[in-house]
């Protein structure tokens, strides 16, 4: 065989140079460099697409729930929660937010708190509305999470100071507006009973000046809006004469004397019907009275402690009405317009100390006036002379007149005339 032709079959039989396989694992690494990053974000990107779509299900649910509860600050608000599956959770790389699992406020987090592709998601329902919050990581955060995020909580990814204010602002504005829904309904159940009687006591939520000042007014099982038509409604009721002097005995603003009027008043034109009065209202019925009674003690007896309070008084006073829960009718001992515990305290304190002081010195300055009365040679003063005096000559008496002889300021001269002695009964 030809020598050329078996370096030919040589060549033709031999695999890459050195160079050759340095140059494609350079080209390798550098495309894995570029694209594997990548791809762990697209699959990142899916799971967190998938949490997404699950936090939209628990939303949706959570705000299901709101709008069937008859009264939702009664039994929705921090109370129900969304059906959510923990396990499904982990498995995308997220667990519960701390407590935050209630329908109010719903959160979760990455597991991994070195993550900083994915982010947390959270959302409120408050008054029949979906608020959706991102939290981002990472400063700035990945280009792909971020748009993600956006999408997911729009304008509340990454919420400044201010926005995290104004939804502060929100909660707040929510809380009141759901305490005055559930106080409200819990009067429209008293007030749809048959024999109920609750005049301008019903107050619902005003969504002008957002404050829970909407005044109702309830009469027999009826709702109304204003005093005219709840006076209307018991007119119906009892009958036009009974009506007017029920109105006319509520305007003396006197309580009913129970010693007097055991079984509570009435009138001729009330068919039996008894009534017991209270400064400003009436009830057909006595437990309800008492009840009253008692509230309005309690408010006159408030009101009088803070009449002290506005007067900076100082001392010990009795607390008016002596009826009522304490502290009516008991002995009250102010410093200065503040209420002290009791009068140790009191006594002990700084206005209690001060008084002792002061009546240290005024029986120091008394004493001392009582010493210098027996001293010799102390002139007393025109207003303490005596009317008369013991003259020399015995069962003889002088009339002490004004002015005092200028001898007197003389010792030899006040020895020697009878009159002096009125000015210096010790001589």
């Amino acid at each position: 065989m030809a020598i050329s032709k078996i370096k030919k079959n040589y060549i033709s039989r031999a695999g890459f140079t050195l160079v050759e396989l340095v140059v494609v694992l350079g080209g390798l690494s550098a495309l894995t460099a570029v694209t594997v990053p990548g791809i762990l974000n697209q699959i990142k990107l899916s799971k967190i697409e998938s949490t997404k779509a699950l936090m939209n299900g628990y939303a949706a649910d959570c705000l299901g729930k709101y709008r069937t509860s008859e009264n939702p600050a009664e039994t929705f608000v921090n109370k129900a929660e969304p059906e959510f599956d923990k396990d499904q959770l982990e498995n995308l790389g997220y667990t519960i937010d701390g407590t935050s699992k209630k329908c109010t406020s719903f959160g979760i987090k990455p597991i991994n708190d070195n993550e900083t592709f994915s982010y947390g998601m959270k959302f409120e329902v408050r008054g029949g509305k979906v608020t959706k919050i991102g939290t981002p990581k990472g400063s700035p955060p990945p280009a792909g999470a971020f748009r993600s995020c956006k999408n997911w909580a729009g304008k509340n990814c990454g919420m400044t100071p201010e926005q995290e204010a104004d939804l502060a602002k929100e909660r707040e504005r929510q809380k009141r507006k759901d305490e005055c829904d559930n106080n409200y309904y819990a009067w429209r159940q008293k007030a749809y009973l048959a024999n109920s009687n609750l005049p301008g006591t019903g107050l619902s939520w005003n969504s002008k000046d957002e404050k829970c000042n909407v005044t109702w007014w309830a009469y027999g099982g009826k709702i109304g809006p204003n005093k005219i038509w709840y006076e209307a409604e018991v007119e119906k009721a009892i009958g036009e004469k009974c009506y007017q002097w029920t109105v006319d005995r509520r305007n003396e603003s006197k309580l009913t004397d129970e010693k007097k009027y055991p079984k509570g008043e009435t009138d001729s034109n009330c068919k039996g019907q008894y009534y017991w009065f209270t400064l400003d209202q009436s009830f057909t019925k006595k437990s309800e009275w008492e009840s009253q009674v008692l509230i309005d003690a309690k408010n006159i007896c408030e009101k009088d402690i803070m009449d002290y309070q506005k007067k900076k008084f100082t001392g010990d006073t009795d607390i008016k009405p002596s009826i009522g829960p304490l502290p009516c009718g008991t002995t009250q001992w102010f410093c200065e317009g503040k209420v002290e515990p009791n009068q140790s305290a009191w006594e002990a304190g700084k206005c209690g100390q001060e008084k002792k002081k002061r009546e240290e010195a005024a029986e120091e300055a008394r004493r001392k006036a009582e010493e210098a009365k027996k001293k010799k040679g102390v002139k007393l003063p025109d207003k303490e002379i005596p009317k008369v005096i013991p003259g020399r000559i015995p069962g003889r008496q002088i009339r002490c007149k004004t002015p005092m002889p200028s001898l007197c300021n003389s010792p030899k001269w006040r020895r020697l005339i009878p009159d002096c002695k009125c000015w210096f009964p010790n001589g």
